[in-house]
């Protein structure tokens, strides 16, 4: 009796194999952290202002970030601030940023 070798690839083996790929590669898109140097301003009109950051170049970002972080920029208005974030919305103007954490350089400028 001869046995039949199936040429055509197993389907489950090619999808085991394309889901290994793909789990794989995703665990080294992790982003970046990226920093920025500014003073700590806020920005915009009552009732709807925003925190921001004012770099030396004037260019202004909007600071998005929780509660905790968000009491502490604002008691922080005028210092300068090295701020961490990894997630940037440039489609609106000024850009939005999401702080991940801050790190105070100096005291108020007066």
């Amino acid at each position: 009796m001869k046995t039949r070798k199936n040429k055509k690839p197993n389907i489950f083996f090619i999808a085991l194999g394309l889901l290994a790929l793909g789990c794989g590669s995703s665990a080294n898109t992790a982003q970046a952290v990226k920093e920025l140097t500014g003073q700590v301003v806020v920005v915009g009109n009552e009732p709807f202002t925003n925190l921001a950051l004012k770099t030396d170049s004037a260019k202004v970002y909007i600071l998005k970030c929780d509660n905790k972080m968000k009491t502490l920029l604002q008691q922080s208005q005028g210092r300068i601030a090295k701020v961490f974030y990894k997630n940037e919305d440039n489609s609106v103007k000024p850009a939005v940023i999401y702080v991940e954490h801050v790190e105070f350089i100096s005291k108020k400028i007066r």
